[in-house]
């Protein structure tokens, strides 16, 4: 028999876990980020960055695809500070390029980036890249694949600290946390 003789069906594939932190983890984990991954990570500019796009994630509910694609200077820059909100490009419908929208920014990712933007984003090399907010550490646009391998490092960590962290855990369940503590908090929104 080959794999053609009895191919899988949509229905019969194993699927990859889903998940939604609760606040409380949640939080305990933005607490691992700020007083135990920051301190002791070797490189303090690409420390911040991890933080500020984990919290930036979870924060504004925003896709891998998404936050990494967040411009911060120049003439199309994503962040309207006076506004208090962010232009995100997501998914698109083929043919049909991305869908634009824009997102509240809260409270926590303002006091994130403020720092970040200030201190911690100059350190990283000129490129002409240099007008996306998440950088690699050689000054080019940081990749999908990059923080995914960045996010399982962290997480890996984070259990080892003791955190009840799930291990398969993917950087698009910040964006699934948040959709599902939003959806808790005002259900009749939805």
């Amino acid at each position: 028999l080959t794999k053609y003789d009895l191919p899988i069906h949509a229905a019969d594939r194993p699927r990859k876990k889903r998940y939604a932190l609760a606040p409380e983890l949640r939080d305990d984990f933005f607490e691992f980020l700020r007083l135990e991954y920051l301190r002791n990570h070797p490189q303090p500019h690409v420390a911040a960055r991890n933080y500020t796009a984990i919290i930036f994630q979870a924060e504004i509910g925003a896709r891998s695809s998404e936050l990494l694609a967040i411009r911060l200077e120049g003439e199309s820059s994503d962040i309207d500070e006076v506004n208090g909100r962010i232009r995100l490009y997501g998914k698109g419908k083929p043919y049909s390029g991305k869908r634009l929208r824009f997102v509240p920014l809260t409270p926590l990712a303002i006091e994130v980036l403020s720092p970040f933007q200030k201190f911690f984003k100059p350190l990283f090399p000129k490129s002409p890249d240099s007008d996306y907010l998440f950088l690699s550490k050689n000054g080019v646009r940081l990749t999908s694949f990059a923080y995914w391998k960045m996010f399982q490092r962290i997480v890996k960590r984070a259990i080892e600290f003791g955190l009840p962290l799930p291990k398969d855990v993917r950087p698009h369940d910040l964006s699934r946390t948040f959709a599902t503590n939003e959806y808790q908090k005002n259900p009749l929104a939805y």
